[in-house]
């Protein structure tokens, strides 16, 4: 078995309970536009708890780990600089976050 150059990013995430609205409202919206314009970004998919609604799920897959690495840093100072507002408001917590390559 070989491992892909590819790198796919996976990111657990929950929303404030009395924001899911707004997220889905606004900061999805928000939060793809942020990402999308990434190098080497080859495709995003949100997904969300099928029994928790306030519990996201976000697939990215990288041409490089590189090129995730330098996303994660500029997608940190977004938030930290307030570039990124709908988000920060409705963020409650990062719950697993990592990245990893397909072996089959």
């Amino acid at each position: 078995m070989s491992e892909s150059k590819t790198v796919k990013e996976l990111v657990v995430y929950r929303i404030k309970p009395d924001q899911v609205t707004n997220f889905l409202d606004k900061g999805l919206t928000e939060l793809q536009s942020c990402v999308s314009g990434f190098p080497g970004m080859l495709g995003h998919k949100t997904l969300r708890s099928a029994k928790d609604h306030s519990i996201f799920v976000d697939w990215v897959e990288w041409d490089s780990l590189s090129s995730a690495e330098k996303a994660s840093e500029k997608m940190d100072s977004k938030m930290k600089n307030g570039e990124l507002p709908v988000m920060v408001a409705s963020f409650e917590k990062v719950e697993f976050f990592d990245h990893f390559n397909s072996i089959a």
